[in-house]
This record gives C-alpha cells, structure tokens and sequence, in this order.
C-alpha cells in the first residue's frame, strides 16, 4: 500500500454526500494502517439502518458496499 510506503501509520473512513446509514457512521472512523474499518463476520447495524450489513470480507478500504463512494484518507501524524 502507497500510504505505508509513505510512513502512514493510520487511516480515515471519508463519506462524501448525502451517504447512507453505514457509510454516516463510518465516517471520521481512524484505525491503524495494519487494522481494518470491518472484519469479516461482522454484522454492521448503526442507528438509521433498515439491516445489517453481513460483512464477508476485511473491510481495509472503500467500498464497504455495493453503491458506496466513500474513500479512504491518510492521517497525518
């Protein structure tokens, strides 16, 4: 990965829009370069969602779904 090469050590969810519920919440979440926004088995239902969304895969960077245009930051230290 660019960011890593680059010294990055933790990454920002960015949400563009008018996002749907998984995407609201994710927005602004940090984790570490090595770490993931979802895992996979998780079942992702934040406050607005009709259901939850069934994560079959590390979710390191965008997209979390099928429609999303969310992107991933790099966080400056």
């Amino acid at each position: 990965m660019v960011f890593e090469m680059a010294g990055i050590l933790r990454l920002v969810w960015v949400s563009f829009g008018d996002s749907c519920p998984y995407c609201k919440n994710l927005n602004g979440r940090t984790v570490g370069i090595k770490e993931a926004f979802l895992n996979a088995g998780d079942e992702f239902h934040p406050d607005g969602a009709e259901s939850a969304l069934k994560v079959s895969r590390k979710v390191r960077h965008a997209p979390a779904h099928r429609g999303c245009d969310c992107v991933v930051g790099a966080v400056a230290s």
